[in-house]
């Protein structure tokens, strides 16, 4: 039973039945699980990185509303810079 599972993995990660590739058929199925298995923990980690920092982003939207709040009530206009940064415009 444990051979026909093996020899199902190793036919479903691409292992050939003809004799010419027939010695490397285990060493090409070990190197392609281990390929096969750092994708999956590399993926899993990812996803887990994205759902631990799922809703993070609300608390930053607030404080922006916020910053922006204040830079309303700041006044943009040319005489509140020095000179140096508006001469360009009294030309």
């Amino acid at each position: 039973m444990l051979k026909e599972i093996a020899l199902a993995w190793m036919y479903a990660l691409g292992a050939f039945s003809d004799d010419k590739t027939h010695k490397y058929d285990i060493p090409v199925c070990v190197i392609r699980s281990i390929i096969l298995s750092t994708y999956l923990i590399t993926n899993s980690i990812i996803c887990a990185g994205v759902v631990r920092h799922w809703n993070d982003g609300i608390a930053s939207l607030e404080s922006l509303r916020d910053d922006a709040i204040s830079v309303e009530k700041v006044s943009l206009s040319v005489e509140n810079y020095p000179e140096r940064y508006y001469k360009w415009y009294n030309k």
